[in-house]
């Protein structure tokens, strides 16, 4: 087994082993640029991020409001319930997308493998 050929952002040498004839490991191929870029271009965790952080300052306003009583708490119980639910989607988008991502890894280390064989 030999090191991969590719360089980390930081500049230094990677440190992922490959299999020859391989040179370069999974995210240094350049054969694999174009998964790169559609997982790059899914969002990843940004979007998800985003969205925590906007919720986040919502839920932190509607306390605000419950304490200052210019919110009863009924109302405000309704509205983080309908926040749980939408942590609940954000949280199965993100499951979603590293499924995917992992399967194109699993099914690209596949092929180097039979490509190796």
């Amino acid at each position: 087994m030999s090191r991969c050929a590719g360089t980390k952002r930081d500049g230094s040498p990677c440190t992922a082993t490959v299999e020859p004839p391989m040179s370069f490991c999974w995210w240094h191929n350049p054969e694999n640029a174009a998964q790169r870029r559609r997982a790059a271009s899914r969002g990843g965790s940004s979007r998800p991020s985003r969205e925590v952080r906007t919720l986040k300052a919502d839920l932190r306003e509607l306390i605000g409001r419950v304490e200052s009583g210019e919110l009863e708490p009924t109302p405000a119980n309704t509205v983080i319930r309908a926040y749980s639910v939408l942590i609940e989607l954000i949280k199965l988008e993100r499951g979603v997308y590293l499924e995917e991502d992992l399967a194109a890894r699993i099914r690209e280390l596949q092929r180097a493998d039979r490509n190796a064989s």
